[in-house]
């Protein structure tokens, strides 16, 4: 139970350093906005999560079928993939 909450947390802050980053590559240059924190960040992210939550969703019994390995992997595999694209745009920018 512990290693999923840590999993949890982990992934909360996974998620919301993607935000801050896309925020300061892009929001920031071409608004004008200012600069994003990982703290502001993380409650963008638990923002976003308590809209898109789908309590009848199978994700936890999913999660322990799968294992915590191939979960923690597929929790950080996304945010990976735009942090990688979003900074090849940034190039562009």
């Amino acid at each position: 139970m512990t290693t999923f909450i840590l999993a949890g947390i982990a992934e909360m802050l996974v998620h919301a350093f993607a935000i801050m980053q896309l925020w300061n590559w892009f929001v920031v240059p071409s608004l004008k906005a200012p600069a994003l924190t990982l703290v502001p960040a993380t409650g963008i992210s638990l923002l976003i999560s308590v809209f898109t939550f789908n309590p009848m969703d199978d994700n936890v019994e999913k999660m322990l079928n799968k294992g915590i390995g191939r979960s923690l992997f597929d929790s950080f595999a996304m945010p990976s993939l735009y942090l990688i694209v979003g900074w090849i745009l940034s190039w562009f920018m």
